[in-house]
């Protein structure tokens, strides 16, 4: 639980990637099963519909 912004995240690594992301292929090693919080992923959490890795739109 994250007390700063008041939800649940799961525990990451030193260098901040997830417990559950593989190192060498980068994808998620329990996608299968994975919890809510990665299944609702980027709708909500503490910058609801911000996702790090999409492309930016540009903006005129």
């Amino acid at each position: 639980f994250n007390q700063k912004h008041g939800i649940f995240t799961l525990t990451r690594l030193a260098n901040g990637d997830c417990l559950y992301l593989d190192r060498q292929t980068r994808l998620c090693t329990v996608y299968a099963k994975r919890p809510d919080t990665c299944r609702n992923h980027p709708r909500v959490g503490p910058r609801p519909g911000y996702c790090a890795y999409q492309q930016k739109t540009p903006t005129r």
